[in-house]
């Protein structure tokens, strides 16, 4: 966790708002970012009542006070220029609703890993890459693949997902609550993706 609200912090875009839901079952985490909260940025979040990843992850839109939204799961890495190459997509394109980039895949100690299960490879011509939310969409089915990436790579407008997948899956729900979210996003617009990794996914063994 350290690990990622380092790459958070150091993001080089300014204006930053950063939320920490914390469900632990212990006192690790609270003392942990003690260090940290001088940071103005930031904002800690004790959630006792959550039981569940799913949970935890709820109020976020709520807390969050930005028109811009990604969530970062705790144990994934951020490149430093992640939202200052992203932001700018969202607020000069307005068909564009989600941005994202190819990520690395990552072990316990950093190092990077190939991923056997990623079947869809995509030919990205250049740096930064328009897709429509139709091929995007239609590919991500038929491929059954998940090529946009985990919630850690993308960037996307509060006000463009009205429905909170996470709630589903809190409620007993199977859903691959990710991919559905970026199936609503890519049905109202268009899909911008970047070649070079701006995110780290963590793989554990």
């Amino acid at each position: 966790f350290e690990k990622t609200l380092k790459s958070a912090l150091a993001q080089t875009y300014p204006n930053v708002e950063i939320l920490v839901n914390d469900n632990s079952t212990n006192d690790d985490t609270e003392n942990l970012i003690q260090k940290y909260l001088g940071d103005k940025r930031l904002r800690y979040f004790r959630n006792y009542k959550a039981k569940s990843k799913e949970e935890n992850f709820i109020p976020f839109e709520k807390q969050a006070r930005g028109s811009l939204l990604q969530w970062c799961m705790d144990d994934d890495i951020l490149a430093p220029e992640k939202l200052k190459k992203m932001v700018p997509i969202l607020r000069d394109n307005p068909k564009v609703t989600l941005v994202t980039s190819q990520r690395n895949f990552i072990d316990a100690e950093d190092n990077v890993i190939y991923d056997p299960v990623l079947k869809h490879k995509l030919d990205l011509k250049g740096e930064c890459n328009g897709l429509t939310g139709y091929w995007a969409g239609y590919n991500t089915l038929t491929e059954s693949a998940n090529f946009i990436g985990e919630p850690s790579a993308t960037l996307f407008r509060r006000e463009d997902l009205k429905y909170h997948y996470w709630r589903a899956e809190s409620k007993g729900l199977y859903t691959i609550s990710d991919v559905a979210m970026w199936l609503e996003l890519m049905e109202k617009g268009d899909l911008v993706i970047f070649r070079d990794p701006l995110s780290s996914y963590r793989r554990h063994k």
